[in-house]
């Protein structure tokens, strides 16, 4: 949400948000292309307060510009109610398919008291989170899961985000194919 609207949106189902301007300053703006431990991401084109990422709970994307013969996949994203696990289904165009574990930090490093949990790495670091009121000085962050491996001899059609969760949500806003 932006700073001046700070109850515009609600990330973590009590009423606190990623701070567009914080957000903005990193390089996390509508539609950018951001790269992170070398592998790039385009940030949802979304103005501030309009939901911005994806709530993993059974959804499938499609994917029609992946590139064949891709070897791995990552998201961006984090967690929400403490570090979340679950997994994915990657469905190749041949109709095969392929489950595989992820896992995303809760976003706020539970008030940083917790490490960074599944090998996801730190994308960006924010000092402050948006509340109904005035920031809360609690840093958030946005995460990079760890490659999944792909079957390089098959082209990736879709990927579903099955909803079995061990505890909290997953949020993805993005990921890449490569």
């Amino acid at each position: 949400s932006n700073d001046n609207n700070s109850s515009a949106a609600n990330f973590d189902g009590e009423g606190y948000s990623y701070s567009a301007m914080q957000l903005a300053q990193a390089g996390y703006t509508p539609g950018a292309s951001v790269t992170v431990n070398g592998a790039t991401y385009t940030w949802p084109a979304v103005q501030p307060g309009v939901s911005d990422n994806i709530q993993a709970s059974g959804q499938t994307i499609t994917t029609p510009n992946a590139a064949a013969g891709a070897s791995h996949l990552t998201f961006l994203g984090s967690a929400s109610n403490g570090d979340t696990a679950g997994a994915v289904t990657i469905t190749y165009t041949d109709g095969s398919t392929q489950s595989a574990p992820i896992g995303f930090s809760d976003w706020t490093l539970a008030a940083g008291s917790e490490p960074v949990a599944f090998n996801n790495q730190v994308a960006t670091k924010l000092s402050y989170r948006n509340s109904g009121g005035a920031p809360d000085p609690t840093a958030t962050y946005l995460f990079t899961t760890a490659p999944i491996s792909l079957n390089t001899s098959k082209t990736v059609a879709s990927i579903t985000l099955n909803s079995a969760m061990n505890q909290g949500a997953i949020h993805i806003f993005a990921f890449t194919i490569a």
